[in-house]
C-alpha cells in the first residue's frame, strides 16, 4: 500500500519537474531540488542515522509545537521580514541538538543494532518518507496566504491537511511494518 503511494508520489514529482521552468527558478524549484538534496544526504548518512533523524525529528517537532512562540520577541528579532526562516532556523537548531543528544545516549546503541539488520531498499523508502515528512513539516511554517506561490500539486502533496497527515503517519507506519533480517545466530 505504502510503496503504490510513493510510485505514484514519485510519478507526480516527476510530472512536477517536467513543469518547472529551469529557465526562472522559484519556490516549485526550491522544494525540488532541496527534497532531492534531502534525500541523497540522508542516504549516504547510513541506516542506524536515518532510523535516529526519524526519531530526532517527531522529537522535534513536539517540542516546537510547545514552544512560545506566537507574539514572541524573537519572531519579530529580523534579518528578515518574514517570521517562517526564524521559524526554520530554531527548527533545525532544535533538530541538531536533538540528534546530538540521541547519539550521545543509550538509545543510539539500541537503535544502530536495530537498523544494521534492515535491508537498504526499506532504508531507501523511509528515508523517502522522512525527506517529505520534513519538507513538509518546513512549509507548515509558512503563512496560509504564501501557499499561493505553489504549484496545485505541491499544495496538494506537501500543504493540504491529508497531504501533512500522510507524511507524519507514513515513516511511523512504515517503521511499524518494518522486519528485519534476523541475525545468524537465532536462524540455526
Amino acid at each position: 500500500m505504502l510503496g503504490l503511494l510513493a510510485l505514484n508520489f514519485s510519478q507526480k514529482l516527476g510530472e512536477l519537474g517536467s513543469k518547472v521552468n529551469w529557465s526562472n527558478p522559484n519556490w516549485n524549484l526550491f522544494i525540488l531540488v532541496l527534497f532531492f538534496i534531502f534525500l541523497f544526504f540522508f542516504l549516504i548518512l547510513g541506516k542506524s542515522r536515518i532510523i535516529i533523524l526519524t526519531l530526532s525529528t517527531y522529537l522535534t517537532l513536539a517540542v516546537i509545537n510547545f514552544l512560545p512562540l506566537s507574539g514572541h520577541k524573537i519572531l519579530k528579532f529580523s534579518f528578515t521580514t518574514h517570521p517562517f526562516f526564524v521559524k526554520v532556523i530554531i527548527f533545525w537548531v532544535f533538530f541538531l541538538l536533538i540528534n546530538l543528544l540521541i547519539l550521545n545516549s543509550v538509545i543510539y546503541k539500541f537503535l544502530h543494532s536495530f537498523s544494521r539488520r534492515i535491508k537498504l531498499g526499506k532504508i531507501i523508502i523511509l528515508n523517502f518518507f522522512l525527506v517529505g515528512f520534513l519538507v513538509s513539516i518546513n512549509l507548515s511554517f509558512l503563512s496560509l496566504d504564501k501557499y499561493s506561490y505553489f504549484y496545485p500539486l505541491v499544495q496538494k502533496v506537501f500543504l493540504s491537511g491529508i497531504g501533512k497527515f500522510f507524511w507524519a503517519i507514513s515513516p511511523l507506519i512504515f517503521l511499524s511494518l518494518i522486519r528485519g533480517r534476523k541475525k545468524k545466530e537465532e536462524k540455526e
